[in-house]
């Protein structure tokens, strides 16, 4: 491999490893903060993907979502 697609693979490598560490640091909730959803169908899935969980909201109540 020639040293220049080295060294453009290697910065593709940082470039994943700075993405995956910003979404790992929203991944836990203070005690006495809220959860707001962003949209219709907004969820949020665990770390490992075993189970996730999400907001619906209530038919004719806009301010209102079931979990």
């Amino acid at each position: 491999m020639a040293p220049h697609l080295r060294w453009l693979f290697l910065q593709f490598l940082l470039l994943l490893l700075e993405f995956s560490s910003a979404a790992q640091a929203q991944g836990n909730i203070t005690l006495g903060s809220s959860l707001t959803p962003q949209g219709p169908n907004s969820s949020w899935l665990s770390p490992s993907g075993d189970f996730a969980f999400g907001f619906r909201p209530v038919e004719g109540n806009t301010s209102s979502y079931l979990l």
